[in-house]
């Protein structure tokens, strides 16, 4: 039987030794790391409370498209923080999954454990965002015209549609997270490569222009 973590067989002890190590490197979150993950769930709050209303009335097929498109447009502040900061936790998860093949887990392992900060963060800000929707639905939406078409929208939700809505929000914005700290960052790291070579070459002639001049 394979284990998480490439002890000798019968090493029952250095085995749990070396979990309890591996656990601790995971849960070790300071400084810069903790605060991209603070504002990783500052910004999932942001953008769950519009994105839960565009998907739960969506859902029943009661949204009217310029509705749609300030919902959206009101999701995008929050989106960009989070996504943001699950870039800038991108450096500390890597190490962190460095860290733990050093001391012997194994590939699956060391890349599930600094994932789970990130899904955590990500999921604790979709649940505050869910409970304040939740709370102040009732006095916000009673607050809105009854003939405005968010109103009328809002209403024609079911409980279940909430439900579902808030199940795909928390879903999608934890994998847009753990894409944009894990993939999501070599692309964008290749394509600054890529394009660091031709950036500093336009420079370089803008310079020699200015210089004739």
């Amino acid at each position: 039987m394979s284990s998480a973590f490439a002890a000798p067989r019968g090493a029952g002890p250095q085995q749990s030794a070396l979990l309890w190590l591996a656990v601790r490197l995971s849960l070790n979150v300071r400084g810069a790391a903790a605060a991209c993950l603070l504002r990783l769930s500052v910004g999932t709050v942001l953008a769950t409370l519009p994105l839960t209303v565009l998907l739960a009335a969506g859902l029943a097929d009661a949204l009217p498209g310029k509705t749609a498109l300030g919902l959206v447009l009101a999701t995008c502040p929050g989106a960009a923080v989070s996504l943001w900061a699950a870039h800038s936790v991108a450096a500390d998860r890597a190490a962190t999954a460095e860290a733990l093949r050093q001391v012997g887990a194994e590939r699956a392992v060391s890349w599930l454990l600094p994932a789970v900060r990130v899904a955590l963060a990500t999921g604790l800000g979709a649940l505050v965002g869910t409970a304040a929707l939740a709370i102040l639905r009732g006095a916000v939406f009673r607050g809105l015209p009854k003939e405005s078409p968010l109103y009328r929208a809002v209403t024609a939700v079911s409980s279940g549609g909430w439900i579902l809505a808030a199940i795909g929000v928390t879903a999608l914005l934890t994998v847009c997270a753990l894409f944009a700290s894990g993939a999501g960052h070599r692309l964008a790291g290749r394509l600054r490569r890529r394009l660091a070579p031709r950036a500093a070459a336009v420079t370089e002639r803008s310079r020699d222009r200015l210089k004739a001049r």
